[in-house]
C-alpha cells in the first residue's frame, strides 16, 4: 500500500506542478512538466484517469484502469466520465464537476462508487488536481479501491454496537472515556444510578458533571489507570444522584 500511496503522492503532485496556477487564475506549464505527470500517470499502480471539467469527457485513462476495470483505452477515452460511475450517483457526480470549475481547490477528495465494465460496482476513494492541457481544463485523478477498508470498518462499526449492547444490558452501572477523559458511553444502569439522560454525560468530562473535589478524585484515578494499564483498578468514591442524593460506590 506505501508504493501506491507513494505513486499517487507523486503523480498528483507532478500534476499541481504542471499547473502552476496563481490566485489571479492564471495557468502556466512547461513541456518537462506535462512529460513528467505523463509518465507517472501511465506507469502508476493506481488506476488514474484524466477528464475536461468543461465537457466532462474522458481526454485519458492510464493501463492499470483499463486492467482492473476491464476496458480497453479506446472505449473510454472520448467517452464520457459518467461512464465509470453508477447511475444513482451521476447527477451527484455532475453538481460537483460544476462545482469544480469554479473552485480553486487544488486538491479534491471523496468516496463513490464506480463501475466496471462487467457491471460490478466497487467503492472508491478519488483524489484528483487540477491540470492545464492545450488550453483545457482538465482534473487527473486517482481512484483507490476502497472495499476492504470499508469491511474492516464495517466489521468495527459491528464489533462496537456488539460491545454496546452488552453493556447495556449489564445489571451495574458501566461507562467509557477517550485518553482526554471524554465520556464515550454510559449504560441504562449508569443512567439510572445518576438520574440524568446519557446526552448529560456523553462528549463532557468527568470536570463539568461533578463537583470539583469529585471530579480529581475521579481524574486521578483514570491518570493511575493510564500509567498501569495492565492493573484493575479498584477504589472507593461517591457520585451525586439527583434522585437519590449522594451514593457511595
Amino acid at each position: 500500500m506505501f508504493g501506491a500511496d507513494l505513486a499517487l503522492v507523486l503523480t498528483l503532485g507532478v500534476a499541481a506542478g504542471a499547473v502552476g496556477a496563481g490566485w489571479g487564475g492564471r495557468w502556466r506549464r512547461s513541456r518537462q512538466d506535462v512529460r513528467n505527470w505523463r509518465t507517472l500517470f501511465d506507469s502508476s499502480p493506481i488506476p488514474m484517469y484524466a477528464y475536461n471539467l468543461d465537457t466532462e469527457l474522458l481526454v485519458a485513462v492510464n493501463e492499470t484502469l483499463c486492467e482492473r476495470y476491464g476496458y480497453r483505452a479506446e472505449e473510454l477515452v472520448g467517452g464520457p466520465l459518467m461512464r465509470l460511475h453508477v447511475e444513482s450517483q451521476q447527477a451527484e457526480l455532475h453538481d460537483v464537476v460544476v462545482a469544480l470549475r469554479g473552485s480553486r481547490d487544488a486538491h479534491f477528495r471523496r468516496r463513490w462508487i464506480q463501475r466496471k465494465r462487467s457491471g460490478e460496482e466497487i467503492p472508491v476513494e478519488i483524489s484528483s488536481r487540477p491540470l492545464r492541457q492545450d488550453g483545457a481544463r482538465v482534473r487527473v485523478v486517482a481512484a483507490i479501491d476502497i472495499s476492504e477498508k470499508l469491511q474492516a470498518e464495517q466489521a468495527l462499526a459491528s464489533q462496537q454496537r456488539l460491545q454496546e449492547s452488552l453493556l447495556e444490558i449489564l445489571p451495574v452501572p458501566v461507562f467509557h472515556k477517550d485518553r482526554q477523559g471524554r465520556y464515550l458511553g454510559v449504560n441504562a444502569a449508569f443512567v439510572g444510578l445518576l438520574g440524568r439522560p446519557r446526552e448529560a454525560f456523553v462528549g463532557k468530562t468527568v470536570w463539568e458533571i461533578a463537583p470539583p473535589a469529585t471530579a480529581q478524585v475521579y481524574h486521578d484515578a483514570d491518570e493511575a489507570l493510564y500509567a498501569h494499564p495492565d492493573t484493575v483498578q479498584v477504589y472507593d468514591a461517591h457520585v451525586l444522584s439527583q434522585a437519590a442524593g449522594r451514593r457511595d460506590v
